[in-house]
């Protein structure tokens, strides 16, 4: 728990449950944060035409972006099948619409890139 007191302490603005996760994925390489292990589940949770922003700096989110549209997720209530589509981007942005993400990003990085995926009815 120091950790978390650690996280809140240098974040007052980041809420418990924030700095919780952090610490979990910082001591915990099972849960690195990427659209290989968090974008599938993102897909079953999502509503029909749902769409999602994803922030990035990393290089290789990208290539995990355009694999993740490959990936197929079958509603077991009504066997729909669907996929996430790349409905904008990438596009630049200000760091600023993302503070806190990403881990280890040095301070000078100003610019991120910004992806909308939705999801949509598997073809």
């Amino acid at each position: 728990m120091r950790e978390v007191e650690k996280e809140l302490a240098e974040h007052p603005e980041m809420s418990r449950v924030d700095a919780m996760l952090k610490v979990q994925a910082s001591m915990d390489s099972r849960n690195v944060e990427s659209m290989t292990n968090l974008g599938p589940h993102a897909l079953e949770m999502l509503e029909p035409n749902a769409t999602m922003e994803v922030m990035f700096w990393e290089k290789e989110i990208g290539p995990e972006i355009k694999a993740l549209t490959k990936h197929i997720y079958m509603d077991p209530q009504t066997g729909e099948r669907f996929t996430l589509e790349i409905a904008s981007g990438p596009i630049a942005v200000p760091r600023a619409k993302a503070p806190h993400s990403g881990f280890g990003i040095g301070p000078e990085v100003q610019t991120v890139s910004e992806m909308v995926l939705r999801k949509v009815p598997a073809r």
